[in-house]
C-alpha cells in the first residue's frame, strides 16, 4: 500500500506500506501435534478439546503476534503495551460477539456469534487494528532511517540537500507549526502532535495508542522535556523527507552506496586498530629494504613534508579533521563518508600522548 504526504510548497513524501513475509507467524495446530505424537485415546481427546478451545478464541494466533509486535517495537513500557493489545483484543471480540461467555461452547457457537467470523478474522478486518499497523510501519520506517541516516546523510542528492536547507522549506514548518500551536505557546504537547501522525500514517486518530504518541514525540524531542519546540518540529520533517527518500529507488540505491563505503572504512579502522598492537612484535621480522626504507632520511624528510602540508593552521600538531583526505585516502573510502568521529577515532589509534 502506497500513499503520499503533501507538506505544501510542493514538498510531498511517498511512504509506502509492504507486507513482510519473513515476519509472519504461521499459527500452530495443536490438534494435528497431538495426533503426530500418537497419544492414547483418552489423552487425545483432552488435547482436542485444548486446541478447539484456543482456536475458538484464537489464542495461539493472539499471542504469538504480541509477542511477535513486541519484539519488534521494543516499548519502554512492555507490560503497559500488553496490556494495551489485550484490551484491544477484548474489544474486538465484544464488538463482533465474541465476549468471554463463549468460554466452553463449542466452535460453531462461537462463529455464530460473530456472524460467522473467527476471532482472529475480526482482529484482521478491523480498521482499528489496521490502523495501528499502520502506525507501527511509520514508527518503524522512522527508526530504520534514523539508523541509516549518520551513513547516509552525505550522499543524499545535493538537490535534496538544498531543499532540506532552504528558507521555503524553514517557512513551511513554522507555518505548520504554528497551526498546530493554537495557544501560541512556542511548543507542541504530545496530543498535539498527534495530527502529524495521523496525517504521516493515514489513520484515524482513535487508531493511535499512547505508547505510540510517546515513542513518536521521543524520537524527534532532542533536549528530552516532553514537547517539540519548532526547532524540533523542522528537524522532524526533514528527517520524514529523507525517510520517504529512502523509500524510493533512487533512495535505496543512495543507502547501498553508502553501506559499501561505510563497510569499506570499517574493515580499515579495524585493521589499523589489530595492526598497531602487533606492530611491535612484528618489526624485528620484516625485510632488510622495508626497515631501510622507512628509516631512511628521505622517508623522514617526506612525512615532514606531508605534515607541514597537512598542517593547515601551522599549529604544530594535527588536528582530527586535518587527517580527513589522509584516511579517505588509506581507506580508498569516500571523502563523504568519513566525519569527525571517524577522525578521531583514526588520530586515537596514533596519539600516544592522549
Amino acid at each position: 500500500e502506497r500513499f503520499s504526504v503533501d507538506f505544501g510548497n510542493g514538498t510531498k513524501v511517498n511512504l509506502s506500506q509492504r507486507e513482510i513475509v519473513d515476519s509472519q507467524r504461521a499459527s500452530v495446530d495443536i490438534s494435528k501435534a497431538a495426533e503426530a505424537r500418537g497419544l492414547q485415546a483418552e489423552k487425545l481427546a483432552m488435547a482436542q478439546k485444548a486446541a478447539n478451545y484456543l482456536e475458538e478464541h484464537d489464542l495461539v494466533r493472539m499471542f504469538q503476534d504480541i509477542l511477535h509486535g513486541l519484539l519488534m517495537a521494543k516499548p519502554q513500557d512492555p507490560h503497559g503495551y500488553i496490556e494495551e493489545r489485550l484490551a484491544r483484543a477484548r474489544k474486538l471480540s465484544a464488538k463482533h460477539g465474541v465476549t468471554a461467555s463463549a468460554c466452553g461452547a463449542d466452535a460453531d457457537t462461537a462463529s455464530q456469534r460473530s456472524g460467522g467470523m473467527s476471532v482472529r478474522e475480526c482482529m484482521r478486518t478491523s480498521t482499528s487494528l489496521n490502523g495501528y499497523a499502520k502506525v507501527e510501519t511509520l514508527m518503524q520506517t522512522l527508526q530504520n532511517t534514523h539508523s541509516q541516516l549518520p551513513v547516509v546523510l552525505p550522499f543524499l542528492p545535493p538537490e535534496l540537500r538544498t531543499d532540506l536547507g532552504s528558507e521555503e522549506l524553514a517557512e513551511e514548518c513554522r507555518r505548520q507549526f504554528q497551526q498546530l500551536d493554537t495557544e501560541g505557546k512556542g511548543s507542541l504537547t504530545p496530543a498535539e502532535m498527534l495530527p502529524v501522525i495521523t496525517r504521516l500514517s493515514q489513520v484515524k486518530q482513535t487508531n493511535v495508542s499512547d505508547d505510540q504518541i510517546k515513542r513518536f514525540v521521543g524520537m524527534f524531542d532532542a533536549n528530552q522535556d516532553g514537547v517539540i519546540c519548532q526547532a524540533e518540529f523542522t528537524a522532524l520533517v526533514q528527517f520524514v523527507i529523507v525517510s520517504g527518500f529512502l523509500e524510493s529507488e533512487d533512495g535505496k540505491a543512495t543507502l547501498e552506496i553508502a553501506s559499501i563505503e561505510e563497510s569499506a572504512f570499517q574493515d580499515f579502522i579495524t585493521m589499523v586498530e589489530e595492526d598497531k598492537e602487533r606492530l611491535w612484535s612484528i618489526i624485528p621480522f620484516l625485510p632488510t629494504w622495508l626497515m631501510e626504507h622507512v628509516t631512511s632520511e628521505e622517508f623522514q624528510r617526506s612525512c615532514i613534508a606531508n605534515f607541514v602540508a597537512l598542517d593547515a593552521d601551522a599549529s604544530g600538531s594535527l588536528e582530527p579533521e586535518e587527517l580527513l583526505d589522509v584516511i579517505a585516502q588509506l581507506s580508498e573510502a569516500h571523502p563523504l563518508a568519513i566525519d569527525l568521529e571517524k577522525c578521531k577515532r583514526f588520530t586515537k589509534v596514533f596519539d600516544t600522548a592522549g
